[in-house]
This record gives structure tokens, C-alpha cells and sequence, in this order.
């Protein structure tokens, strides 16, 4: 693994992630890359950003979908916000499904679910820790993004990679 390859990855998606609507089909492929990279199938490249528009519509429809519940959720005085934390948490494996498999939204979700049921704590542990760390990086003016954004990624693409359905 190369750091500064993921970093130029990073720097690349964070011009790109700005353009409404597609940014959901660059950050697909950025997690692709992490996901190569992840597997030893070579170097992540900027390249990578434009080839998961296959995956696109399921991943529109799956991001529409949790966004708008979110909103509802947090309607509700701080419980509403605990829920909708608790929503992105349930959420979030079934993102790598569809970006890795093109799975539908349903499919997703439910794999989510299961794959948290059976091993809570280690899913839980990697959401926390990948999104601290990824966190740091916006603390430090956005510029620590760069690569602090990357290391939390090859934390959830690992957790992902390690539960994967068969």
C-alpha cells in the first residue's frame, strides 16, 4: 500500500465530491480503489474514481432513501438524533455491498443488519475508530483530510472485506 497514492486519490475525490448527485458515484469508486488496495489486486488511481457507475442507482436510491429517514428521525428532540446516528451505524455495511456487488437497496439494508447482529462489537469499534479518525483530518482545517480520510476508509473497507457476504 502506498500512502501518498491514496492521498492523491483523496485530494482528486475531495475536488470532485463538490458536483451534486455524481459525488455519490466518485465516492463509490474511491471506496473501490480502497477496496484493491485492501485486497492486494494493486494501487489505487485516480482512475478509479470513474468506474462505479455501475452501482450508481442502487447507491442513489440507498443514500436517498437513509438521508431522508435521517431528516425524519431527527425531527424528534435528541432522541431523534440518537436514532438517526443509530440509522447511519445500520446503514453503513450495506453501502460497501452495493458498491462492491451492485446489490439492491433491500438486499443491503438486510445484509446490514445481519452482518452487525452477528458481530456488533467489532462493527461498532470499526464505525467509531474509522470515523474519529477520518474526523481528525476535517478538525485540522481539512487539510489533515488528505490522509486521515484514506486510513479510515481501509478501516470500514477491512471490517467490510472480513464479513463480506459469500
Amino acid at each position: 500500500m502506498n500512502l501518498g497514492d491514496l492521498a492523491v486519490l483523496t485530494l482528486v475525490l475531495m475536488l470532485l465530491i463538490w458536483i451534486p448527485i455524481a459525488n455519490i458515484g466518485f465516492l463509490a469508486g474511491y471506496l473501490r480503489a480502497i477496496l484493491k488496495v485492501v485486497r492486494g489486486e494493486g494501487r489505487a488511481e485516480v482512475g478509479d474514481l470513474f468506474k462505479a457507475w455501475d452501482c450508481f442507482g442502487n447507491l442513489l436510491v440507498y443514500v436517498v432513501l437513509v438521508v431522508i429517514a435521517s431528516a425524519i428521525l431527527s425531527v424528534v428532540p435528541l432522541l431523534g438524533v440518537l436514532a438517526s446516528a443509530a440509522l447511519g451505524f445500520a446503514a453503513f455495511p450495506g453501502f460497501y455491498l452495493i458498491i462492491d456487488r451492485n446489490r439492491n437497496f433491500v438486499d443491503a439494508f438486510k445484509w446490514g443488519i445481519s452482518a452487525i447482529q452477528a458481530n456488533p462489537v467489532d462493527w461498532l469499534l470499526t464505525y467509531l475508530v474509522g470515523m474519529l479518525i477520518s474526523g481528525i483530518g476535517t478538525l485540522l482545517l481539512f487539510i489533515g483530510v488528505i490522509l486521515t480520510m484514506p486510513l479510515g476508509a481501509l478501516i470500514f473497507c477491512q471490517q467490510y472485506e472480513n464479513n463480506k457476504p459469500a
